[in-house]
């Protein structure tokens, strides 16, 4: 097995239940130790941009509730 770093892309929506179910498997079957890791959090919107004044992000923090649950 090679000791190369490789850079890994998730796509998570951070407010499904699915987010940990993902970073949970790819742990598990797919993440090696020396791989880079990066997040894309990905939001589905159920309007056309224009119908809705303001979009609620979630917290800044989201990413790293989802780590931290994810390690348990």
């Amino acid at each position: 097995m090679s000791n190369e770093k490789r850079q890994i892309a998730l796509a998570i929506d951070p407010l499904s239940e699915e987010a940990n179910k993902v970073i949970e498997w790819a742990t598990e079957n797919f993440l090696r130790p020396t791989d880079e890791i990066h997040a894309i959090m990905v939001m589905v919107l159920d309007c056309e941009f224009g119908e809705q004044e303001s979009i609620e992000l979630p917290p800044t923090d989201s990413l790293e509730n989802i780590e931290k649950e994810a390690r348990y």
